[in-house]
């Protein structure tokens, strides 16, 4: 497993979005980073260095990252909450 589809893994596993201090440990687990100096830097720029799969969680604190993925099934839930909220009250 490469060490971005180790982070990507820690995040799935982490609910999609998680704070570094929860990242580090389980991409550490599931990747490769015994070539890397520093585990944690290095999952730090993969994330800033892969900005189709990760970005920073908007409104909150620095060190909160989150899959794009997640994002778009968040969005595509709020949606169908909103419909069946528009179902309900045409009742």
């Amino acid at each position: 497993m490469t060490q971005r589809e180790a982070i990507e893994k820690a995040l799935q596993v982490l609910g999609g979005r998680a704070m570094l201090q929860e990242i580090y440990p389980l991409a550490i687990e599931f990747g490769n980073f015994s070539g890397s100096k520093d585990k944690e830097a290095t999952i730090r720029n993969c994330l800033q260095t892969s900005p189709k799969l990760f970005r920073r969680s908007p409104g909150k604190p620095a060190g909160w990252w989150e899959l794009l993925s997640y994002q778009e099934e968040v969005a595509r839930l709020k949606a169908c909450i909103e419909e069946l909220k528009a179902k309900t009250w045409s009742l």
